[in-house]
């Protein structure tokens, strides 16, 4: 359910809730019939009070999905980039002062050269982030609460991906790194067990779920 939230962008899992309750397709990935009933909204919400808020889970979750895809050999360790983006709050006194005092720094002659090359590499990933899954405001109050959140976001993204590629070249994408992940995320490994027993489909595609 969180992966479903996290990768078509609702903006609550009440909704999310609400969605999986009469759309067949999520149903089918959660391995839930027309009969069975759908968690509450508040199980999420309680589990991660009771449980989850104090032990990174959702870190363990994205490091799970890195070291995935690092044992594909997806990332090049050779070059890496490191870079940030700001998550609008819903109440912002400041709002006005912060955007003028960035737009004053993306002005000067220097940034002026940094500025254009951002959008040909880690800005799309910030891009697709704000504008499919909901990233652009903070849906959570408080600063761990927002980190969670961008973590489970980006291992969504990550995991999307991943299987669009591995699908592309006719490579499985499960291995034994999967299975330390498929135990804290197991949604997902009902789609893709479900989808390698279809041979015949040669292209997967979470987006169209």
């Amino acid at each position: 359910m969180i992966f479903i939230n996290k990768l078509f962008g609702i903006n609550s899992m009440r909704k999310t809730c609400d969605e999986i309750q009469v759309n067949v397709a999520y149903r089918w990935f959660l391995g839930l019939g027309f009969e069975d009933t759908i968690p509450n909204h508040s199980t999420y919400s309680q589990n991660y009070r009771r449980k989850y808020r104090d032990n990174n889970i959702a870190e363990k979750i994205f490091m799970g999905v890195l070291t995935q895809l690092y044992d594909h050999e997806l990332i090049d360790m050779e070059s890496l980039f490191i870079d940030g983006t700001h998550i609008k709050a819903n109440a912002n006194k400041n709002k006005y002062t912060k955007e003028e005092a960035l737009d004053h720094i993306r002005l000067t002659d220097k940034w002026k050269e940094i500025y254009p090359l951002r959008k040909e590499t880690i800005e799309r990933c910030f891009a697709d982030g704000k504008a499919k899954h909901g990233m652009g405001f903070t849906r959570y109050k408080g600063k761990n609460k927002v980190r969670d959140d961008v973590y489970l976001l980006y291992a969504a993204m990550n995991i999307k991906k991943m299987v669009n590629y591995l699908s592309r070249i006719g490579k499985r994408p499960i291995n034994n790194a999967f299975n330390r992940i498929k135990l804290v995320f197991m949604p997902i490994f009902f789609f893709f067990e479900r989808s390698i027993k279809k041979e015949s489909q040669q292209t997967l595609s979470l987006s169209t779920l």
